[in-house]
């Protein structure tokens, strides 16, 4: 069992990390998403789209450069000619190649 300090309350807390002390737009953003990125604890995959899509949760190491899945092989073997039509559009085959509503 953890035992919490008589102490605190929500209002030290939040004094504490600042988000009543925010002075710009950026980092009331910053608190928002990371809120929402820490209620997402049961939803990995929104989560990660949230830390992709903003770049403002809290993580550790390099910003997410990844924007989209490569094509399977098997796509490449059996749908050849529709799956080069959509890589030639699409501009490469990689995961930081953004797609056309992130661009």
């Amino acid at each position: 069992m953890v035992s919490i300090p008589q102490n605190l309350n929500a209002a030290k807390v939040l004094m504490h990390f600042g988000s009543w002390n925010a002075t710009t737009d950026e980092e009331f953003l910053g608190f928002i998403y990371t809120q929402c990125w820490i209620d997402m604890f049961r939803q990995p995959w929104d989560a990660y789209a949230l830390a992709r899509r903003t770049g403002m949760t809290p993580r550790e190491g390099d910003a997410l450069n990844h924007f989209r899945m490569p094509y399977p092989p098997s796509e490449k073997q059996y749908n050849t000619e529709n799956c080069n039509e959509a890589i030639s559009r699409q501009g490469d085959d990689s995961p930081q190649s953004k797609i056309w509503w992130a661009k």
